[in-house]
């Protein structure tokens, strides 16, 4: 099915990896890994498994926001609101309207609320007449997972629904890498496109996300769109543990020192590095018993 066009189309003009991995299977672990560039289970934090992380963490947007960078966000879930923590450092972090608290589903539409508020953020010159890193986490997507008039009819099933909610959302972020395409800092700005995590429907008798490490959980899109430079796919695969020293030397700002991950910079523009193992991080909570994985140069996978 062609549920996501506009992002396919996006990743044909972009550097690509064969295969991305998010370091963790649920929110509340895995963009913490991509806004600090550590893995969870080393950072301090509460045991609940929407868990909160405290200002000692030291988030990525604070070393930014240190270095004169704009910090700008736009979110739509109650947990990435405050409590979570993953605010920290941001000059603009704005929450889509008429969020409810719900621990168990997301029966919310966003995207184009969330839309409009990134348009929104990105339209104002005091965020964008400078160097800015920008952080819009798109969430329809989720159980409960609703039928959209605009999307194909695939059917009434679970996956056919989730099948629709990509398609919406793609839509949505469609309209935003327009309005972007047509700003006139555009031919100086590197998009990144990820998921924080994958979506079960019966694999290994699970469904949904968030309490195991099977490839369909961790296993996401991972592509940059660099202006000026050529699109290809790299026979590599990478974890979001690279995200953050990668964003930290695209902006040009020194990444504090101890972070685990890589920068992906030298092999987008061309110096493809060796392949390197992937470690994937599933704490203990209040819900969760602890996995971790290890996911090898070639290509065996041990879940423990």
């Amino acid at each position: 099915r062609e549920t996501m066009p506009v992002l396919r189309d996006w990743r044909s003009r972009s550097v690509s990896y064969a295969r991305g991995y998010a370091v963790s299977s649920v929110t509340s672990k895995s963009v913490p890994a991509m806004l600090t560039g550590q893995y969870p289970s080393s950072l301090p934090r509460s045991t609940i498994y929407f868990t909160r992380y405290p200002a000692r963490v030291q988030m990525m947007a604070e070393v930014l926001q240190q270095a004169g960078v704009r910090t700008l966000g736009v979110q739509a879930h109650k947990y990435l609101e405050r409590d979570s923590g993953l605010h920290q450092g941001f000059d603009e972090w704005r929450m889509v309207p008429g969020l409810e608290w719900n621990p168990t589903s997301d029966p919310l539409i966003t995207a184009p609320d969330h839309t409009r508020l990134a348009q929104e953020l990105l339209s104002r010159p005091e965020n964008t007449d400078g160097p800015f890193f920008a952080y819009f986490h798109y969430m329809d997507p989720h159980d409960l997972y609703n039928r959209h008039k605009e999307a194909p009819q695939w059917g009434r099933k679970v996956r056919d629904r989730y099948d629709q909610e990509l398609f919406f959302t793609d839509l949505w972020i469609g309209k935003l890498l327009s309005f972007i395409e047509q700003q006139p800092w555009a031919a100086r700005t590197a998009i990144l496109v990820t998921g924080d995590h994958g979506e079960a429907f019966g694999e290994h008798g699970m469904t949904r996300h968030g309490f195991a490490l099977w490839e369909v959980l961790v296993r996401v899109p991972l592509f940059v769109y660099l202006p000026g430079t050529p699109p290809r796919e790299l026979d590599r695969w990478r974890s979001h543990i690279d995200l953050a020293p990668t964003i930290y030397e695209l902006l040009q700002v020194p990444a504090p020192p101890g972070l685990p991950g890589t920068s992906l910079v030298a092999e987008l523009i061309g110096d493809l590095a060796p392949p390197r193992p992937i470690f994937c991080d599933l704490p203990a909570d209040t819900l969760v018993m602890r996995h971790r994985a290890l996911i090898a140069e070639d290509g065996y996978k041990l879940i423990a």
